[in-house]
């Protein structure tokens, strides 16, 4: 009787036993299926977001660290990334339009102060131009008078030599005046060609500001 109850109590051990070892190597198969079951999800994971996320920051920090508003993301996927990638390239598109409008407003409002510089420093040069005219023409006038003196002199000088030597003294002060008269003359024309000269050059320089005025028009029409 014993010996029945050991023989059962054996057998139901190793019924236990063999169920354990059953269940243990269950369990390690599960748990190694779900450990592969779980790389493949992470590679699909990877694979999926996060490289392409890598791929956004590398765009994202190219343009930044170029300034090139060019770049674009470029996704295969039909996902919410690629739908991603789309909305930030659109978003791209109208900031480097926008870019380009002030950049081009930026140009245009910069060759328009370029152009009223020159045109006021024209308007100063025609000014001075106007001034020095007025200068060469009041010379004329000066010389004009000058002339008639040394005409007058010249006939006092005259009319002093035909009365002989008793009026030799007057005679010698009208030649001393028409000297001074000379003098002062040759002053005159000397300063006139000056001003001439310095009025052809301003002319020359005025002439080139119209052209340059011109070449800006042309370039902004």
């Amino acid at each position: 009787m014993q010996a029945s109850i050991d023989n059962i109590t054996n057998r139901s051990v190793k019924n236990v036993q063999n169920v354990q070892r059953s269940s243990l190597f269950s369990l390690i198969a599960m748990a190694v299926a779900l450990l592969i079951i779980g790389i493949f999800i992470s590679k699909i994971i990877i694979s999926n977001i996060v490289t392409p996320i890598k791929g956004v920051m590398t765009v994202l920090t190219s343009m930044a660290e170029d300034n090139d508003l060019t770049k674009r993301m470029n996704f295969d996927s039909e996902d919410e990334v690629d739908a991603m990638g789309k909305t930030f390239n659109l978003f791209v598109e109208k900031l480097q339009s926008l870019v380009i409008s002030l950049t081009q407003a930026s140009e245009q409002l910069s060759t328009a102060e370029e152009t009223s510089v020159v045109s006021i420093s024209t308007n100063q040069n025609i000014a001075k131009q106007k001034n020095e005219t007025m200068h060469v023409a009041s010379a004329i006038t000066q010389m004009t008078a000058i002339v008639q003196e040394v005409a007058i002199s010249a006939e006092k000088a005259s009319e002093a030599a035909v009365k002989g030597d008793k009026d030799s003294e007057s005679g010698r002060k009208v030649v001393e005046e028409i000297v001074s008269s000379i003098n002062n003359l040759a002053a005159e024309i000397t300063t006139s060609t000056s001003v001439i000269k310095t009025l052809k050059s301003d002319s020359e320089n005025i002439g080139t500001v119209l052209d340059v005025i011109k070449n800006i028009a042309e370039q902004t029409n």
